[in-house]
């Protein structure tokens, strides 16, 4: 019986310290129905330049396109998926590492799972840019901080609104489930946006197997897009993301509470960052407001009012001390 063929899509934008280290644990997979196809975002180092290289030796069939201006993570997303012919896709940016059984596995996976199931995720390590591990286990470490914690299951929605769980690289993905697919708002948290969108629309199989090296570095774009001069943009982006999530169709009532108390966590760290612009925090508000219940967003209003006093009376009495970066913590 033939094996199903699985699109790897691997996202370059300026990794050329680490790029041939990516294609290399692709080209490691134990998997042998296997598609590559890399997308390159306009990169201005000679990542590109590299990639063709490698490219001249590889085995297997492939695809490479190529922007000619550098459109982010959403449109690279959305060019591997247009151009994919696998029944399945994994994505990986190319400074991260997979495992070398992790399509493998998760193809098994899906084998033994009904059709009602899309995804399949696994676990992570994170590494440094030497390549070096520093950290346990994502869901192990998880797993000693919260008491009678378990793998979600299933229906995940809740469970990925809560909190940042599954990361797009540990997946596998039935293809289907991403042809209507689009970022219709481009988030800076586009891997949370489209695991919200996948975990309303199927059920997902987790497994503990550690599948991905995740490579945290000071040029990664996670790392730029958090740093304390952006933070506020990323608080910003969140709310308009789980707006957006708010208003899938299928929500139930009790699902929309979760996602409205999310939004007001955001909305509030978005209105206590100094980088913020009040008129932009209440205009931000206003789109909030059309949404949900006006009770909440009314409350939201005056806290937001609050908060900003707080970060004025901050300002004129601690002025030497004003570092600009007050987040929220969630109990």
């Amino acid at each position: 019986m033939r094996l199903p063929l699985v699109t790897i899509g691997a996202i370059n934008y300026n990794n050329t310290s680490y790029v041939l280290e990516t294609l290399n644990s692709i080209l490691r997979q134990t998997y042998s129905e296997i598609e590559l196809i890399i997308v390159d975002d306009a990169s201005t180092d000679d990542s590109l330049l590299k990639i063709r290289k490698w490219l001249v030796n590889y085995p297997l069939p492939y695809k490479l396109i190529v922007h000619s201006e550098n459109q982010g993570v959403h449109k690279a997303y959305e060019s591997v998926i247009q151009n994919a012919s696998g029944e399945f896709i994994s994505f990986i940016a190319t400074d991260d590492l997979f495992e070398p059984e992790k399509i493998e596995q998760q193809v098994a996976a899906f084998k033994r799972l009904d059709d009602s199931y899309g995804v399949v995720y696994g676990d992570l390590v994170e590494i440094n840019e030497y390549g070096q591990v520093t950290s346990s286990p994502y869901f192990e470490a998880h797993n000693l901080r919260k008491k009678n914690w378990h793998l979600p299951q299933e229906n995940v929605f809740k469970t990925v609104t809560k909190e940042f769980l599954i990361y797009v690289q540990t997946t596998l993905i039935k293809t289907c489930l991403l042809r209507t697919f689009s970022f219709k708002y481009k988030a800076l948290s586009e891997d949370w946006q489209l695991i919200l969108f996948l975990a309303r629309h199927t059920k997902f199989y987790g497994m503990r197997n550690v599948v991905v090296k995740y490579r945290r570095h000071a040029l990664s774009l996670s790392t730029q897009n958090r740093r304390r001069e952006k933070y506020y943009l990323w608080c910003q982006s969140n709310v308009l993301m789980f707006l957006e999530a708010y208003n899938f169709p299928a929500n139930a009532k009790e699902e929309k509470q979760v996602i409205a108390n999310r939004i007001q966590f955001h909305l509030l760290d978005y209105a206590y960052q100094p980088n913020s612009k009040y008129a932009d925090v209440i205009k931000t508000w206003k789109q909030v407001k059309n949404n949900l219940p006006l009770l909440k967003s009314t409350k939201l209003f005056f806290l937001i009012f609050y908060l900003r006093v707080r970060l004025l009376i901050k300002k004129i009495l601690f002025p030497r001390y004003w570092t600009g970066d007050m987040k929220l913590t969630r109990s």
